[in-house]
């Protein structure tokens, strides 16, 4: 096993990795009209606002993990197999990141620890949840400034000049279509942070996309081996094989879901 560098390094480097596309987190930035280090300080200064996350703590539990998955891969040819296929040719490192977060266990022991993907899909849900309470005020408001405009007492200004009368109908519009601005932020927020959906799938695909990034393939039986040896350095109890069917139907519906790019790993693998 390589020598641990933390999660928390791996962010604050992953810019300048040949795996990790500085260019995307560069014109992130620009659209932004900040630098690189601003985008990534104001990152992680928003995500303090969550309280602390897994990543924060991979330096206390990650090397523990780390023994224990080494230990259960050299137990089982399979498993060794699979690691010595990816690791050859992936960043290793990031590997590892990936599926020690993709497997965190989620009993009551660890309840309290989430991961970024859990806070992301918080903040989605407190999104939507403070949506539902704002949008029906907008069209109370809509309601009323309506009524307002329309009162007879105000229908001489109109009369006086077209210039006043538009004004009274800007307003309205704008009411309008701020509201269905809202409905749509409304909708993806819901999307995002639907409880239907893992949101450790964000691991999972970024798991499964460096491999296919480095091989040209998904690997998905390689792939769901290791997410076994690792589910039981984590100390999860692996009753029965994980089908590497799954993993795929998961990723294509994080991909579905998300919008993102893909690209077939072969010729034979359907969309």
């Amino acid at each position: 096993m390589p020598k641990r560098k933390s999660v928390g390094q791996h962010e604050q480097t992953k810019a300048s990795s040949k795996h990790s596309k500085p260019s995307a987190l560069a014109e992130l930035a620009a659209t932004r009209g900040v630098t690189e280090i601003e985008l990534m300080a104001n990152y992680q200064s928003s995500l303090k606002l969550h309280g602390e996350r897994v990543e924060d703590r991979v330096g206390k539990e990650f090397r523990a993990w780390l023994f224990k998955f080494a230990k259960v891969v050299a137990a089982n040819k399979s498993r060794t197999d699979a690691w010595q296929e990816l690791k050859s040719c992936c960043d290793v490192l990031l590997l590892l990141q990936d599926l020690y977060l993709f497997t965190y266990p989620e009993d009551s022991e660890h309840a309290a620890k989430k991961t970024t993907a859990d806070v992301l899909k918080d903040s989605c849900r407190f999104l939507k949840e403070e949506l539902d309470k704002l949008i029906p005020r907008y069209g109370t408001l809509h309601k009323d400034t309506g009524e307002l405009f329309a009162d007879p007492k105000l229908r001489l200004l109109g009369v006086l000049s077209s210039e006043i009368s538009s004004l009274f109908t800007e307003p309205i519009t704008l009411l309008q279509t701020a509201q269905q601005e809202l409905k749509v932020m409304r909708n993806w927020a819901e999307k995002m942070g639907s409880l239907k959906t893992e949101a450790n799938d964000a691991y999972l695909y970024s798991l499964a996309t460096r491999v296919r990034d480095s091989t040209g393939e998904y690997h998905f039986p390689e792939l769901t081996t290791l997410v076994e040896a690792s589910l039981a350095a984590h100390g999860e109890a692996d009753e029965e094989a994980l089908d590497h069917e799954t993993l795929e139907r998961r990723v294509q519906r994080y991909i579905k879901r998300m919008n993102l790019s893909h690209r077939k790993s072969n010729p034979q693998q359907p969309e």
